[in-house]
């Protein structure tokens, strides 16, 4: 499954995957997010490069979990668990079973909704411009 990559093209794979720790390590968050179109230039594949992605992020996310275990309010987490797991378990199911077209439909039909201006009390409170 693996293409073969030129030296350049491990190098740069390398330098991204250390870019995104320190944008993880400084930010906490995004360095996937932003890897992701670099590594889309290497190789225009997203799914040779999402499931390195997926072990890269539970790999260090379990390196931080581990030094941080005894902070994570476990009374708390367990009220928002149950609204965040059923669609998240729904979303890989789809996510590998769906055609591209209806997965790529569905989420440009989310992103919309979530621009559309809201108002509360008559007052217009998400004015997405």
């Amino acid at each position: 499954m693996l293409p073969d990559f030129s030296l350049y093209q491990m190098v740069s794979i390398a330098l991204v995957f250390v870019w995104t720790g320190f944008v993880r390590t400084g930010l906490g968050f995004g360095g996937a997010a932003l890897g992701l179109p670099l590594m889309l230039f290497v190789q225009n594949n997203p799914l040779l490069w999402l499931p390195i992605i997926g072990v890269h992020l539970l790999f260090f996310s379990d390196l931080t979990l581990r030094n941080r275990l005894h902070n994570v309010d476990w009374q708390y987490l367990r009220y928002p668990s149950i609204y965040i797991i059923p669609p998240a378990i729904i979303g890989v199911f789809g996510l590998v079973n769906l055609p591209v077209l209806w997965l790529n439909s569905f989420i440009y039909s989310v992103e919309l909704l979530a621009k559309l201006p809201t108002r509360n009390r008559g007052k217009l409170i998400n004015d997405s411009r």
